[in-house]
């Protein structure tokens, strides 16, 4: 069985709302650690990143995936019950594994 998917196609992008309970049991670092095994275990891939916001008042967070994630982590977007959004402000979020950014493209996300 695969962990994850290999296509090239890229998806939305994808948020994990974390409770203050969660965050607090670790399921962010659980999270964090299991994207990056699956990005270097890709070869890095182009666009694909794990982005965090600052905690909330309540001790919540979310954590954003790249479209050029989805492809990687079904697995991930399952378990945690990921949903798709907008693309968020870069600015508000601290990136944790990869580069969020397209090497030709300036500033501009994915």
């Amino acid at each position: 069985m695969l962990l994850f998917n290999r296509k090239k196609e890229s998806g939305p992008w994808c948020r994990v709302d974390l409770s203050a309970t969660a965050v607090a049991g670790g399921d962010g670092e659980v999270m964090e650690s299991v994207f990056r095994q699956i990005y270097w275990a890709s070869n890095a891939p182009e666009g694909m990143a794990l982005l965090i916001s600052s905690p909330a008042e309540d001790g919540s967070c979310a954590i954003f995936f790249t479209p050029a994630s989805y492809p990687y982590v079904q697995s991930l977007i399952r378990i945690y019950d990921a949903v798709s959004t907008e693309p968020p402000s870069l600015s508000a979020l601290s990136v944790r594994v990869g580069v969020p950014l397209r090497a030709d493209a300036g500033s501009k996300a994915f």
